[in-house]
């Protein structure tokens, strides 16, 4: 079918958030644009794709009911102002905004500094710890997985610490060690998740200090999309030979396309569809909501909102984050063996409508906005809190598929867990040395301006 303008405004702003991440790859931190363009992808592009290549009439997609469930117009008319709401909050004002080369280059100058106050028995144990805590998930109560989850990504920042010391012993056996850990979970697990997404937060920290030519940006960043569909694919095959006497959605989706002859698009892309389009969830809160009941209201917001500020333990029936709650308040479908949500567009929707449920998206845009700024703020105050990155912002990147109390948990408990690891592992955050009133002596005075900036604008 072809595409309408709205289609046309859909792709036009999802190559906008592509440009954005291209301009500021190896050029900084580049977090936020990371966020928007998971955004666009998921919750524009492959609606489109759904809208002109799946429709009702194509059999792969009727038999898996897969199919866009709400006319076009009506879903973007509600999609095009909820994304350009997230580029605003997001981006208003960005020049004020001191994440670019010249800052983390700054930073990651004295995380190499900083790094040779850290001891190294500390490091060996963050790494082992949160090894431990990946291995006794499933034995915890449900009041304790949170902290055991940033325990856990607490790995990832371990790596880094033992990246930029340089002289840590055997440095190149636990960094290969650890690469092949996540690999080979991954493998076991069939769970690619957490390589897609960290990854991001891994290149960040690992192009700082880096600079890079605008062809060589295209190419990777052209590369990393490529691999994530292969990874896609892999993903699949992979689950079928490895459990291919468990029948599962994804082993029933290939012998489908199989049965039904589908040509090798539909082949590639129905799976990539059905796994990274967004939209299909945020559709069927459109087709209950509120044709079916009324608009829920932001009751249920605000409390998961002050949900994330109370531990489990003292409050064990408070909201969960996870996409079971949701569905069935806001899609009516109970979920029972898999897991799936609306996310924050979703819910914004099913409480306050296309108008209201745009200003939510703005205000939990600047949410995270704010979020981001006052901890590189905090970072030109203690450089190796920017190696905490995946701790904080990991579930971040791909908040957009899962909710909003995701992302409140992530950022306010996420802070608090790091705080509390400061204070009583202090050694991990070792002060830099010879401060004064007015600035730190050897800093660079760009990181003076960065401090000042942020400290006006966050």
């Amino acid at each position: 079918m072809p595409m309408g303008w709205y289609m046309g405004g859909a792709i036009a702003l999802s190559i906008l958030s592509l440009i954005r991440v291209i301009h500021k790859f190896g050029n900084g931190s580049f977090l936020l644009e990371l966020v928007y363009f998971f955004t666009c992808l998921t919750c524009l592009v492959m609606p489109v794709v759904g809208y002109v290549f799946f429709p009702r009439s194509n059999p792969i997609a009727n038999l898996w009911v897969k199919y866009m469930p709400v006319p076009e117009e009506y879903y973007f008319v509600l999609l095009i102002p909820s994304c350009l709401a997230i580029s605003l909050a997001f981006f208003l004002f960005r020049g004020t905004t001191k994440d670019d080369s010249q800052f983390t280059r700054t930073i990651m100058t004295r995380i190499k500094s900083d790094m040779n106050n850290v001891p190294t028995g500390v490091i060996r144990g963050l790494y082992f710890s949160s090894l431990f805590a990946y291995n006794i998930a499933t034995l915890i109560p449900d009041s304790l997985k949170q902290v055991n989850n940033f325990l856990y990504f607490s790995f990832y920042t371990a790596l880094f610490y033992i990246y930029n010391k340089k002289e840590f012993p055997k440095r190149f056996y636990y960094l290969a060690g650890g690469i092949l850990f996540i690999l080979l979970d991954a493998l076991n697990s069939g769970m690619f998740t957490i390589i897609a997404y960290m990854s991001g937060i891994f290149i960040i920290l690992y192009l700082a200090d880096k600079k890079i030519k605008l062809l060589y940006r295209i190419l990777i960043i052209g590369g990393a999309l490529l691999a994530i569909v292969y990874l896609q694919l892999f993903k699949l095959n992979w689950r079928q030979d490895r459990w291919q006497n468990k029948q599962g959605e994804s082993n029933a989706i290939l012998m489908s396309l199989k049965v039904y002859h589908a040509s090798p698009f539909e082949s590639i892309m129905f799976p990539i569809y059905v796994r990274a389009n967004q939209g299909f969830n945020i559709g069927l809160v459109q087709r209950r909501i509120p044709n079916r009941v009324d608009f829920i209201g932001g009751e249920h917001l605000l409390l998961t909102f002050i949900s994330s500020f109370v531990p489990r333990i003292f409050w064990p029936d408070k909201p969960e984050a996870g996409g079971k709650e949701n569905m069935k308040l806001y899609t009516g479908i109970t979920l029972k063996g898999w897991s799936t949500n609306v996310g924050p567009i979703g819910e914004a929707y099913g409480s306050f409508g296309t108008v209201g449920g745009s200003f939510y998206i703005f205000l939990f845009g600047l949410f995270i906005r704010f979020s981001y700024l006052r901890f590189l703020r905090l970072c030109t105050k203690n450089s190796l809190l920017f190696l905490w990155m995946p701790v904080l912002f990991f579930q971040i990147v791909y908040v957009m598929e899962t909710d909003s109390l995701q992302a409140f948990n992530s950022l306010l408990k996420g802070a608090l867990f790091i705080f509390l690891l400061k204070r009583f592992v202090p050694t991990l955050f070792p002060k830099h040395q010879h401060e004064s009133h007015s600035h730190r002596e050897g800093d660079p005075p760009i990181l003076l301006q960065h401090r000042e900036s942020l400290s006006t604008h966050s």
